[in-house]
């Protein structure tokens, strides 16, 4: 939408039709598209006169109407058929663009192969449970297909499973290959382990298959190498790693306290799950600033509810959602 018209300079084709120091009408909208796709709509709440075509929509402020202007109000019926003097009084203050037939009905478009660049993304990825845990995640993927890079004539659309216990061949002949691989030289989360565990694992160290287009991360076990941890990030502004990941869309089915139903989506406030299983008290998360890194971000608060953690923002959103294997205790 653009709503500031005094800025920019509005061209179609090769004619300029608005200008910031001079107001643009109806009558040179009009002129500019040619002849009307549907009828003006009056908006009576914003006070807005819409003259739409097929992906655009032009919105003009109603004149205060006086004593004197009467006879210049809109009629209850509006036409296409305006008088030259109306057109005139009416200034455009709003344009927006959208896919669809409608303003009202407009509907997010397919992305172009070509704006794929050779990557990989994740349309939806589905959390399956069974019983109390999670078990496997279905990733439903789309890609390019064309002769050359660049050259993309096709999107494709594929459906893998990803599963706790896949080895690496797995993950890489499902996802392909990650955009980096991050290796845990520092483990804090050591403490915690048995003292049987502790030299064994500090001979060796996980590490992370990092899924940029997808939104997501696989930890696999420094030792079998397989997978044992997923995560999934919902790219919030606020947050630490805002504008590292893209979106993942997940969608996690849970029970609530009352054994209803919860669609979990990356949209979902923290406020509106009330899960009976989750911890009462929160973990803290501080990312602490590193060299040329400044973290001007708060500390993240982490949910647990059976094998998911959620790292919840200030503000009330999930950040991410981290799904662990819930065979690691065994």
């Amino acid at each position: 939408m653009v709503y500031d018209l005094r800025r920019i300079i509005l061209k179609y084709f090769n004619s300029e039709f608005s200008f910031p120091d001079v107001p643009t009408t109806y009558s040179a909208i009009e002129s500019t598209f040619g002849a009307v796709y549907k009828k003006p709509v009056l908006d009576s709440k914003q006070k807005f006169l819409l003259l739409s075509w097929p992906g655009i929509t032009f919105a003009f402020s109603m004149p205060v109407p006086t004593p004197q202007s009467a006879a210049m109000s809109l009629p209850p019926q509006i036409t296409g058929d305006m008088e030259e003097e109306y057109k005139t009084k009416i200034v455009l203050k709003r344009v927006m663009l959208y896919c669809g037939g409608s303003c009202q009905k407009a509907e997010v478009p397919e992305v172009p192969p070509s704006c794929c660049h050779g990557n990989c993304f994740a349309e939806q990825v589905q959390v399956e449970k069974e019983g109390d845990y999670v078990t496997k995640t279905t990733v439903l993927l789309k890609s390019e297909v064309g002769q050359r890079r660049g050259a993309s004539d096709r999107m494709v659309h594929k459906e893998v499973v990803l599963c706790f216990g896949g080895s690496v061949q797995d993950v890489l002949s499902s996802l392909g290959a990650p955009a980096k691989v991050f290796y845990k030289d520092v483990d804090k989360m050591r403490i915690h382990l048995k003292d049987k565990h502790k030299k064994l694992v500090s001979q060796h160290s996980d590490y992370f298959f990092n899924y940029f287009t997808l939104g997501m991360d696989v930890l696999f076990d420094a030792v079998t190498h397989c997978a044992k941890k997923f995560v999934l990030h919902t790219n919030y502004p606020g947050h630490y790693n805002f504008g590292m990941y893209h979106r993942c869309d997940f969608v996690i089915t849970l029970r609530d306290e009352d054994d209803k139903t919860i669609r979990l989506t990356p949209s979902t406030k923290w406020s509106e799950l009330h899960l009976g299983q989750t911890e009462e008290e929160p973990y803290y998360l501080k990312r602490n600033p590193s060299t040329n890194v400044v973290n001007p971000f708060g500390s993240s608060q982490c949910f647990g509810s059976g094998n998911l953690i959620f790292e919840v923002m200030e503000n009330g959103y999930i950040a991410s959602v981290t799904i662990f294997s819930p065979y690691l205790n065994n």
